[in-house]
């Protein structure tokens, strides 16, 4: 899959907003974890390996596919934490930071998805794959609230975009082969009045 572009990008240090819903006293945002990517040492604070990887995108970009690689040939480096009552996709793509029916859950519930801590000195990272983040207003607010002005810096998101006509194939046949599809583009052609084709004749 070719891909346009795919960006590490860190989520800027921004004011606490609204808060995170209640629910729990477990944060990460007093630690300052060592390394850009471990997790673990969030596990210091509350006891649960909360990710610090974020993978991002729109539809048809590759996120599944990049999820899977990392969870399932890294040997138990990358995790991806339990499922929400949204069911086995929900083993990927968390919606907690975007979904407002999920970010008022709480963050003892979000807490609760990710494994306890591994064994001290291995390096393991949580990571939560949903592609929606990129559209959902509230996301990286949400974030920053969550982790806190000293962990949200450290958070790395994997933005994968890709050719839009690529990716509108792509989703095109994907559809097709559950027995439906959005209409076949067609070319547009330019519309030339009838004076001018008359002055092109002349």
């Amino acid at each position: 899959m070719r891909l346009l572009g795919l960006a590490l990008l860190s989520l800027s240090a921004v004011q606490l907003g609204a808060g995170v819903p209640t629910g729990g006293n477990c944060s990460i945002a007093r630690h300052r974890p060592q390394g850009s990517l471990c997790s673990v040492a969030a596990c210091k604070v509350c006891g649960k390996l909360l990710p610090s990887l974020m993978i991002i995108g729109s539809i048809k970009t590759g996120t599944s596919s990049l999820w899977a690689h990392l969870v399932d040939h890294t040997e138990g480096t990358v995790v991806s934490g339990g499922t929400t009552p949204k069911g086995e996709i929900s083993r990927k793509e968390k919606d907690f930071f975007g979904d407002p029916s999920q970010w008022r859950m709480g963050r003892a519930w979000y807490e609760k998805v990710w494994p306890a801590c591994p064994a001290r000195g291995r390096l393991t990272v949580g990571v939560d794959a949903t592609p929606a983040y990129h559209v959902w207003y509230d996301a990286p607010k949400n974030m920053a609230a969550f982790f806190g002005p000293v962990a949200t810096p450290r958070l790395r998101l994997v933005w994968l975009l890709r050719d839009p006509v690529a990716k509108y194939w792509s989703y095109f046949w994907e559809l097709k082969s559950y027995g439906e599809a959005p209409p076949c583009p067609r070319p547009a052609r330019p519309r030339i009045l009838p004076s001018r084709i008359h002055s092109l004749r002349l």
